[in-house]
């Protein structure tokens, strides 16, 4: 997902009936055969549950798109993830895949209906990917029995966006913590989570915690 961070627009095509797409190759159809009641079947496509059908439905996707792999194209089996950063560029992103599949001769409806549910997915509370140049702000809390936070960043829209989740429950000896101590361990947990996200962050990072004395704890002359 951090591959996509600068990226504005998108498209998932989804190829149909994508398994059913490569042919068997002649003379092993006969390792594909199952039984039913009418009779002993072979299979002339590949199927679902052969063995590596998914890697070599994988590979022949990578195959067939491998100049676009990881610039503006991720794909994961029959999903194909098309990303940009404008819109301009998203068009001849998207006509340079389509050429490959030899697929540019299709009419595309857009209709009020998917007009008004695109509108709504797009102030949904969805996660956003991550901005390195964005500020990002993390908000914790900690109970009796479990810690949760959400890590957020302003988006274009000026909007604060989450872009990512995480909640687990407490071990027997945190659950023995003072609150004080629950609600730090929530920062520290976080930190280290989101790590990946955290180090090296180009501007401050804000935490927001609901216990105000947290506030002295980097002036606290002795800790417990």
């Amino acid at each position: 997902m951090d591959r996509l961070s600068t990226a504005k627009v998108y498209i998932k095509p989804d190829i149909r009936n994508a398994y059913h797409r490569p042919r068997i190759t002649e003379g092993d159809e006969w390792k594909t055969a199952f039984r039913t009641k009418y009779g002993l079947f072979e299979y002339t496509v590949m199927s679902f549950g052969l063995t590596n059908a998914p890697a070599s439905f994988q590979g022949l996707i990578n195959d067939t798109l491998p100049e676009f792999l990881d610039l503006f194209v991720v794909v994961y089996l029959d999903d194909i993830l098309i990303y940009s950063e404008n819109l301009t560029d998203h068009y001849n992103h998207v006509s340079l895949v389509l050429e490959n599949f030899g697929m540019l001769d299709f009419t595309f409806v857009w209709s009020t209906e998917a007009d008004q549910s695109f509108q709504q997915l797009k102030t949904a509370l969805i996660l956003h990917h991550f901005d390195p140049s964005s500020n990002i702000i993390i908000e914790t809390d900690g109970s009796d029995f479990a810690i949760a936070g959400v890590l957020s960043q302003y988006s274009f829209d000026d909007l604060l966006h989450p872009v990512a989740f995480y909640s687990r429950k407490l071990k027997t000896t945190e659950a023995n913590y003072d609150i004080y101590d629950k609600e730090l361990l929530t920062a520290i947990e976080y930190f280290k989570t989101w790590r990946h996200y955290l180090q090296g962050a180009s501007h401050q990072i804000t935490v927001y915690i609901d216990h105000k004395n947290l506030e002295y704890f980097a002036t606290t002359n002795s800790l417990n």
